[in-house]
Parts: C-alpha cells; sequence; structure tokens
C-alpha cells in the first residue's frame, strides 16, 4: 500500500463518522433513542463484517506472522479499543451534547488533533516535528473558523459547563483508540480486528440499548428511519476498517491531524441532508484543514523540494 493510499483510507474512516454524526442527529431527533440508535448500528456494522470476512476470506490473523492465536495482552489492546473508541467516546458524546449546543461540541472537538498527537507522543513514543506541530495547530484554527459562522446564526441557547466539560473528555477515549489499535495492528488484520472490536462494542451497549428498547414507546417511527439506523452500520464498518487499514502505514502522530476531517465532513453533509446554513467561514475553515493536511504529511514540503531541484538541474 502506497502512503497516499493510507491517507485517503484515513480520511474516508473519519468522513464515515461524519456520515454517522448526522444520521444520528437525524434519528434521535426522529426519536430513536440514544443507545437503541448505537446498539442497532454496531450490531449492523457487526453482522456486515462478518459477511465481508467470509466473501473475502479473510482470516483474524496476519498470515505472515506464523501466530496460531492472539495473547491474553493482544485481547486486551482489543478489548480496550472497543471500549474506548466505541463505547466510552459514543456513550459520553451523545450524554453531553444533552446538556451543551452542537456549536459548543463542534468547538471543544477541535481539540482532538492535538489531544490524539499527544497521547502519540506519551503512550508510543512518536517525535512531534515541526511540520506535524503546524498541521495539527491549523487543523484546530480551522474547525475553530467553521464553528465562528456557526456562533453567528445560532439561535440555540448557550452551553452548559457540564456538557462542554463531558463532550471534551470524550475526545480522549476517542483519541486512545488509535493509540491501542497500534499494539494489536500487527498481528491481526484491519477487517478481523474491526469485527471483533465491533462485536465487543455491540455486547458494551447491548444492556443499555434493550433496556431503552423496552422502557421507550417506538411505536411512531416510521419504517425509513429504522432503515437508515442499520445503514449507518456500513459507515462504521469503513470508520473501523480503514482507519485500522491506515494505521498500518501511518505515525498516530500523523494520523491525528485527519481527524480534523471529521468535522469538516460533517458540516458538509449537514449542509446538503439538513439544509444547515454553509458560508464563507465554512469554506476558509475547510480550505485551512486541507492545508493543514497538507503540512503535516509531508505532501506540500516534498512538492516544494521537487520544483525546487527541477529549477535548480
Amino acid at each position: 500500500m502506497t502512503l497516499f493510499l493510507a491517507y485517503c483510507l484515513l480520511a474516508i474512516g473519519q468522513a464515515a463518522i461524519g456520515v454517522n454524526v448526522v444520521a444520528g442527529k437525524f434519528l434521535i431527533d426522529d426519536g430513536v433513542p440514544i443507545h437503541v440508535y448505537l446498539c442497532g448500528r454496531f450490531m449492523a456494522s457487526t453482522v456486515l463484517m462478518m459477511i465481508l470476512m467470509y466473501l473475502l476470506k479473510e482470516s483474524l490473523l496476519v498470515k505472515e506472522r506464523n501466530i496460531s492465536h492472539l495473547s491474553k495482552r493482544d485481547w486486551f489492546f482489543l478489548s480496550m479499543q472497543a471500549l474506548t473508541g466505541g463505547f466510552l467516546f459514543n456513550v459520553l458524546f451523545y450524554w453531553g451534547i444533552q446538556y451543551t449546543t452542537a456549536i459548543s461540541a463542534g468547538i471543544i472537538s477541535s481539540a482532538l488533533p492535538a489531544i490524539m498527537a499527544l497521547c502519540a507522543f506519551f503512550f508510543l513514543g512518536e517525535k512531534l516535528n515541526k511540520a506535524k506541530y503546524l498541521g495539527i495547530m491549523l487543523a484546530m484554527v480551522g474547525i475553530l473558523v467553521i464553528n465562528l459562522d456557526n456562533t453567528n446564526h445560532s439561535t440555540h441557547v448557550t452551553g452548559s459547563f457540564l456538557g462542554d466539560f463531558v463532550i471534551l473528555i470524550s475526545m480522549v477515549p476517542e483519541a486512545l483508540y488509535s493509540i491501542f489499535n497500534k499494539f494489536t495492528n500487527q498481528k491481526v488484520t484491519p477487517l478481523g480486528g474491526a469485527t471483533v472490536v465491533n462485536f465487543m462494542i455491540f455486547l458494551m451497549l447491548l444492556p443499555l440499548g434493550a433496556y431503552e428498547f423496552v422502557s421507550n414507546d417506538l411505536s411512531g417511527i416510521v419504517l425509513s428511519s429504522w432503515v437508515l439506523l442499520l445503514l449507518t452500520g456500513f459507515a462504521s464498518m469503513f470508520f473501523f476498517w480503514f482507519w485500522s487499514r491506515g494505521l498500518l502505514h501511518v505515525p498516530a502522530s500523523s494520523a491525528a491531524i485527519f481527524t480534523s476531517v471529521l468535522p469538516v465532513s460533517t458540516t458538509v453533509m449537514a449542509w446538503a441532508f439538513l439544509h444547515e446554513q454553509f458560508g464563507l467561514y465554512d469554506a476558509i475553515g475547510m480550505c485551512l484543514v486541507l492545508f493543514s493536511i497538507a503540512i503535516g504529511t509531508g505532501w506540500l514540503s516534498g512538492l516544494l523540494s521537487k520544483k525546487n531541484n527541477r529549477a535548480i538541474s
């Protein structure tokens, strides 16, 4: 796999989360309980990935490693991926957004690239060079600019400290997911590991989802909403599969820059499907995010060096 393809997979993976954010907002507003939505989504993604593993004849273990089974340590890190990036992030995020505005949540989410880069530095010992520092800062500024436009046109009430704090805390397990993934991605295949992790997330959410399913009147929810809920399983599949594949070839500190694709994709899809306003600040912010990816991945410096070499020759 080329480095460019790995970058594309990381970007698509984050865009897939944006799909579920927009779809989840629509479904929850339509009356689907939060944990019913999450439980159904991960059930669908698990089934889809099991089918895909069967069709592609994909195994759980990497054949080139010549290992017959996973150790207790490997199963621990797979469980931690499910607990952090699946269960804790989703439960905390959707809990917090009930007590704050979507605008506040978007602004706080701009801290994700920095949190993930710091986690990669402390837990994996990955060094942050000047290009990565600049890329992360530009990504955060770009997302903040996007949210300035939302602030100017907001009719929502202001967020509470509790909601804002919970949203911020939810960014930590989201960042830790990629760190724990690095401990297992040399032993398990991206699709096999994603399938196991999604199944673990489903089991963790099942008690909450079952309780909400039996304690709420869901008769008013139309069939199309249930179909959309099942379709969000595809987006979850693409995130966990593509993000794991990309992380095989990209350091976590570099992948951190691509987490800025999430709020950008969410803004575009909210404009296209939820008819939310798209303004000048959104366009400027997206340009800054794309520029941050070009700098943080070294693509821009490589392009400039090639031009200089041609000019000298």
